[in-house]
């Protein structure tokens, strides 16, 4: 409840209709009940979307297909991390 309380500040958004259930009635897990229409609002400002036109976007589109290519081709590393991939391209 607080971490919603805290992203209606940021959003500026107003709270409207929001019950938190208690854990006894939903198997040890708390449960937030709020409208539709802000549950939407909220993740849509949690993931930010962006879209491409024109050259930028054949661009992404050419690189994805290369990448998808390259990994069918088993011609990709598996790493944990960059720097763990970068050290193994070094090699």
């Amino acid at each position: 409840m607080i971490f919603y309380l805290l992203l209606c500040n940021q959003m500026k958004i107003g709270i409207k209709n929001i019950f938190t259930i208690p854990k006894s009635v939903t198997r040890n897990e708390e449960l937030v009940v709020m409208p539709r229409e802000q549950y939407e609002q909220i993740i849509t400002n949690l993931v930010p979307s962006f879209y491409l036109k024109g050259k930028a976007a054949r661009l992404l589109d050419n690189r994805v297909k290369r990448g998808l290519k390259e990994h069918k081709e088993k011609r990709t590393i598996k790493s944990g991390s960059l720097i763990e991939a970068l050290n193994i391209l070094k090699k």
